[in-house]
Protein backbone atom coordinates (compact mmCIF):
# COMPACT_ATOMS: atom_id res chain seq x y z
CA UNK A 1 0.00 0.00 0.00
CA UNK A 2 2.93 2.44 -0.19
CA UNK A 3 3.87 2.86 3.52
CA UNK A 4 6.71 2.53 5.27
CA UNK A 5 5.92 1.27 9.03
CA UNK A 6 8.41 2.09 11.55
CA UNK A 7 9.41 0.68 15.05
CA UNK A 8 11.74 1.89 17.74
CA UNK A 9 12.23 1.19 21.26
CA UNK A 10 9.36 3.52 21.90
CA UNK A 11 7.58 4.87 19.76
CA UNK A 12 5.05 3.23 16.33
CA UNK A 13 4.61 5.19 13.16
CA UNK A 14 4.84 4.90 9.32
CA UNK A 15 5.35 7.10 6.55
CA UNK A 16 3.44 7.37 3.39
CA UNK A 17 6.13 9.02 0.81
CA UNK A 18 3.28 9.96 -1.36
CA UNK A 19 1.70 12.38 0.89
CA UNK A 20 4.85 12.55 2.39
CA UNK A 21 3.51 12.39 6.42
CA UNK A 22 4.18 10.47 9.18
CA UNK A 23 1.13 8.72 11.23
CA UNK A 24 1.14 7.51 14.81
CA UNK A 25 -1.44 6.05 16.58
CA UNK A 26 -3.56 7.41 19.60
CA UNK A 27 -0.62 7.28 22.08
CA UNK A 28 -2.98 8.69 25.15
CA UNK A 29 -4.69 5.29 25.03
CA UNK A 30 -2.84 3.19 27.66
CA UNK A 31 -2.77 -0.31 25.51
CA UNK A 32 -0.96 2.23 22.70
CA UNK A 33 1.16 3.61 24.93
CA UNK A 34 2.59 0.31 26.23
CA UNK A 35 2.70 -1.25 22.88
CA UNK A 36 5.16 2.02 21.73
CA UNK A 37 7.04 1.09 24.84
CA UNK A 38 7.18 -2.60 23.83
CA UNK A 39 10.31 -2.09 21.64
CA UNK A 40 9.11 -3.05 18.67
CA UNK A 41 11.39 -5.87 16.50
CA UNK A 42 9.75 -7.41 13.63
CA UNK A 43 6.60 -6.17 10.99
CA UNK A 44 4.65 -8.83 9.20
CA UNK A 45 1.67 -8.41 6.82
CA UNK A 46 -1.39 -10.57 7.35
CA UNK A 47 -4.61 -10.84 5.61
CA UNK A 48 -7.33 -7.98 4.81
CA UNK A 49 -4.32 -5.56 5.40
CA UNK A 50 -3.89 -6.24 8.78
CA UNK A 51 -0.72 -5.81 10.27
CA UNK A 52 1.56 -8.30 12.87
CA UNK A 53 3.82 -6.62 15.31
CA UNK A 54 6.57 -8.58 17.39
CA UNK A 55 7.92 -6.97 20.74
CA UNK A 56 11.02 -7.64 22.96
CA UNK A 57 9.46 -6.91 25.93
CA UNK A 58 5.49 -7.74 25.21
CA UNK A 59 4.27 -10.31 23.00
CA UNK A 60 2.48 -9.24 20.05
CA UNK A 61 0.48 -7.07 18.50
CA UNK A 62 -2.58 -7.45 15.50
CA UNK A 63 -3.11 -3.76 13.83
CA UNK A 64 -6.85 -3.68 12.63
CA UNK A 65 -7.05 -2.12 9.09
CA UNK A 66 -10.73 -1.06 9.27
CA UNK A 67 -10.76 0.97 13.01
CA UNK A 68 -7.17 1.26 13.12
CA UNK A 69 -7.16 -0.75 16.62
CA UNK A 70 -4.16 -3.28 18.04
CA UNK A 71 -5.13 -6.42 19.35
CA UNK A 72 -2.63 -7.63 22.12
CA UNK A 73 -1.84 -11.48 22.25
CA UNK A 74 -0.68 -12.11 25.73
CA UNK A 75 -2.07 -15.14 26.46
CA UNK A 76 1.14 -17.69 26.74
CA UNK A 77 2.03 -20.35 29.16
CA UNK A 78 4.02 -19.13 32.56
CA UNK A 79 7.52 -20.46 31.18
CA UNK A 80 6.86 -18.55 27.95
CA UNK A 81 9.41 -15.55 27.24
CA UNK A 82 8.55 -11.96 26.53
CA UNK A 83 9.92 -11.19 23.57
CA UNK A 84 8.53 -12.32 20.10
CA UNK A 85 10.86 -12.61 17.50
CA UNK A 86 8.31 -12.17 14.45
CA UNK A 87 4.90 -13.33 13.76
CA UNK A 88 3.44 -15.28 10.93
CA UNK A 89 -0.29 -16.11 9.91
CA UNK A 90 -0.31 -19.06 7.94
CA UNK A 91 -3.77 -21.41 7.07
CA UNK A 92 -6.14 -18.89 9.05
CA UNK A 93 -3.80 -19.81 12.49
CA UNK A 94 -1.42 -17.58 13.96
CA UNK A 95 2.66 -18.59 14.66
CA UNK A 96 4.59 -16.32 17.74
CA UNK A 97 8.04 -17.25 17.08
CA UNK A 98 10.17 -16.83 20.39
CA UNK A 99 13.57 -17.89 20.62
CA UNK A 100 12.91 -20.79 22.46
CA UNK A 101 10.03 -22.30 20.05
CA UNK A 102 6.76 -21.62 18.14
CA UNK A 103 3.85 -20.71 19.95
CA UNK A 104 0.03 -21.21 18.16
CA UNK A 105 -2.78 -19.35 18.40
CA UNK A 106 -6.02 -19.06 17.06
CA UNK A 107 -7.07 -15.79 14.95
CA UNK A 108 -9.09 -14.51 18.25
CA UNK A 109 -6.20 -15.07 20.67
CA UNK A 110 -6.91 -18.37 22.13
CA UNK A 111 -3.22 -19.88 22.88
CA UNK A 112 -3.20 -23.55 21.01
CA UNK A 113 -0.08 -25.12 21.14
CA UNK A 114 3.83 -25.13 21.89
CA UNK A 115 6.52 -26.59 19.54
CA UNK A 116 9.93 -26.68 21.18
CA UNK A 117 13.19 -26.40 19.35
CA UNK A 118 15.31 -29.55 20.43
CA UNK A 119 18.77 -28.54 19.61
CA UNK A 120 19.15 -24.59 19.97
CA UNK A 121 17.53 -21.37 20.05
CA UNK A 122 15.90 -19.48 17.49
CA UNK A 123 17.82 -16.02 16.59
CA UNK A 124 15.31 -15.16 13.04
CA UNK A 125 12.84 -16.60 10.82
CA UNK A 126 10.83 -15.93 7.80
CA UNK A 127 7.44 -17.24 6.46
CA UNK A 128 7.30 -19.40 3.27
CA UNK A 129 3.41 -18.96 2.86
CA UNK A 130 3.63 -20.99 -0.61
CA UNK A 131 4.57 -24.46 1.66
CA UNK A 132 2.66 -23.67 4.39
CA UNK A 133 6.14 -23.99 6.47
CA UNK A 134 8.57 -21.36 8.67
CA UNK A 135 11.54 -21.00 7.52
CA UNK A 136 14.11 -20.85 11.19
CA UNK A 137 17.43 -19.76 11.72
CA UNK A 138 19.58 -20.70 14.36
CA UNK A 139 22.82 -20.24 16.82
CA UNK A 140 24.73 -23.36 15.63
CA UNK A 141 22.24 -25.11 13.97
CA UNK A 142 21.91 -23.57 10.95
CA UNK A 143 18.39 -23.44 8.60
CA UNK A 144 15.42 -25.29 10.60
CA UNK A 145 12.37 -26.12 8.63
CA UNK A 146 9.01 -25.91 10.60
CA UNK A 147 5.79 -27.89 9.15
CA UNK A 148 2.65 -25.49 10.20
CA UNK A 149 0.48 -28.41 9.51
CA UNK A 150 2.63 -31.39 11.35
CA UNK A 151 4.43 -28.63 13.74
CA UNK A 152 7.52 -30.65 13.52
CA UNK A 153 10.48 -29.25 12.72
CA UNK A 154 13.40 -30.50 10.20
CA UNK A 155 17.10 -29.97 10.10
CA UNK A 156 19.34 -30.22 7.07
CA UNK A 157 16.20 -30.13 4.34
CA UNK A 158 17.77 -28.51 1.95
CA UNK A 159 20.58 -31.00 1.04
CA UNK A 160 22.91 -27.38 1.45
CA UNK A 161 26.08 -27.88 3.62
CA UNK A 162 26.17 -23.85 4.07
CA UNK A 163 22.44 -24.12 4.93
CA UNK A 164 23.96 -25.90 8.16
CA UNK A 165 26.75 -23.32 8.95
CA UNK A 166 26.24 -22.07 12.23
CA UNK A 167 25.69 -18.07 13.32
CA UNK A 168 23.13 -17.78 10.76
CA UNK A 169 21.38 -14.24 11.46
CA UNK A 170 18.63 -14.08 9.14
CA UNK A 171 17.10 -15.81 5.87
CA UNK A 172 14.57 -14.34 2.96
CA UNK A 173 13.32 -16.45 0.52
CA UNK A 174 12.85 -15.03 -3.52
CA UNK A 175 10.07 -15.84 -5.15
CA UNK A 176 11.81 -19.42 -6.84
CA UNK A 177 12.27 -21.04 -3.73
CA UNK A 178 15.70 -19.84 -3.74
CA UNK A 179 17.46 -18.87 -0.33
CA UNK A 180 19.26 -15.78 0.80
CA UNK A 181 21.23 -16.18 3.98
CA UNK A 182 22.51 -13.64 6.43
CA UNK A 183 25.40 -14.76 8.31
CA UNK A 184 29.52 -13.69 8.89
CA UNK A 185 28.88 -13.09 5.17
CA UNK A 186 26.11 -13.17 2.25
CA UNK A 187 25.18 -16.92 1.24
CA UNK A 188 23.23 -17.14 -1.85
CA UNK A 189 21.96 -20.83 -2.81
CA UNK A 190 19.05 -22.59 -4.94
CA UNK A 191 16.30 -24.56 -3.08
CA UNK A 192 17.33 -27.55 -4.23
CA UNK A 193 21.06 -27.09 -3.34
CA UNK A 194 22.29 -26.89 -7.13
CA UNK A 195 23.75 -23.39 -6.54
CA UNK A 196 25.67 -21.42 -4.12
CA UNK A 197 26.91 -17.59 -4.13
CA UNK A 198 28.99 -16.25 -1.45
CA UNK A 199 29.72 -12.29 -0.99
CA UNK A 200 31.68 -11.59 2.13
CA UNK A 201 33.16 -8.28 3.45
CA UNK A 202 36.50 -7.34 3.85
CA UNK A 203 37.48 -8.92 6.66
CA UNK A 204 40.52 -6.23 6.79
CA UNK A 205 37.69 -3.84 7.17
CA UNK A 206 38.15 -2.72 11.32
CA UNK A 207 35.13 -1.37 10.93
CA UNK A 208 33.10 -4.01 9.58
CA UNK A 209 31.24 -6.09 11.88
CA UNK A 210 31.05 -8.85 9.19
CA UNK A 211 27.63 -9.67 9.68
CA UNK A 212 24.71 -9.42 7.02
CA UNK A 213 21.40 -8.51 7.85
CA UNK A 214 19.10 -8.81 4.45
CA UNK A 215 15.46 -8.08 3.54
Amino acid sequence: EGNLWLGSVNTLQWFNPATNKFWSPDFSKPENKRLGSSYILNFTKGKNGNMWIATSYNYFYRFNKKDSSFTHFSTFPATATKGTILVAEINNEVFAIHPEGIYRFSQNGNYLSFSKTEKDEIINAVPDHRNNRIIITTFHSGLLRFDCTTAQYISDFTGNAIAQKSNVLCAAINLTGDYFLGSYQLDYFGAKGNLHLSFAKDKNDEYSLHAEKIV
